[in-house]
């Protein structure tokens, strides 16, 4: 397919490039700007969440101690044939009960807090991806703006051989025989416009004056742009399978 101005701007013009390129090349530096602080978040939350579990780990040791002391001092009064007072055995009983109750809550917290630490690493892959696409749509919507031709710019094929005949039929010119004569020459010139810088290869040492063109320059970081927007579909299509069956 043929370089040219016209199928740069059609590319130029599609809103996936424009719209979604602008708005990741606003809000992804803003958010790469509060990761850190995020990160800070996230890190402080989780030596928080260490150190209530290693407070609920020395707990619960403590508490199942005491249980094990409390029912060996039972067991052994019991052993030595000793009157014990049915209240105190009451309460000793009760007091066990307690004890292993509240153990096994602190033994919960434990479990809760040891898993609730949370995770953070480098900015999303996809995310920078998306930066680099909008990068490369600004930089080869400058080359575009830069280089191409002011009617290209301007105005679509069939727009600029619309306004070609109506201009002729404002001034007087009626015949439709000219009136297509002057379309023709319209379309003709918003070829060679279009076609302005253009490659054409006529032998082998042509390929690195391509190199060398502007068109060659623009094209290429709106295709790369384009893969770069493929790459983030992609993720988050990959991304949204794992959500769903996995």
């Amino acid at each position: 397919m043929k370089l040219s101005w016209s199928r740069i701007r059609a590319v130029g013009e599609l809103k996936i490039m424009t719209r979604a390129s602008y708005l990741a090349l606003i809000f992804v530096p803003i958010i790469a700007g509060l990761w850190p602080s995020a990160r800070a978040v996230i890190i402080h939350h989780n030596q928080l969440a260490l150190e209530a579990t290693g407070i609920f780990d020395k707990a619960e040791t403590n508490l199942q101690r005491e249980i094990f002391q409390i029912e060996s001092i039972y067991k052994r009064i019991q052993e030595s044939g000793l009157l014990v007072n049915e209240e105190l055995a009451e309460s000793s009983k009760r007091m066990s009960m307690e004890s292993r109750y509240f153990a096994e809550k602190v033994q919960g917290f434990l479990h809760k807090y040891d898993s609730n630490n949370l995770s953070i690493g480098s900015l999303p892959l996809v995310w920078f991806v998306a930066y680099i696409g909008s990068l490369l749509v600004v930089i080869g919507n400058a080359i575009y703006q830069a280089n191409a031709p002011d009617i290209v710019q301007k105005y679509r094929k069939f727009e600029f051989v619309q306004k070609s005949r109506e201009e002729a039929i404002r001034y007087g010119i009626s015949d439709k025989h000219e009136l297509k004569m002057i379309a023709e020459q319209a379309d003709s010139t918003y070829e060679a416009a279009s076609d302005y810088g253009a490659p054409y290869f006529t032998q082998p040492s042509d390929y690195f004056r391509l190199f060398k063109l502007p068109i060659f320059y623009s094209s290429f970081f709106y295709l790369v742009a384009l893969a770069c927007i493929a790459v983030v579909i992609l993720i988050q299509f990959i991304a949204v399978v794992n959500a769903v069956f996995f």
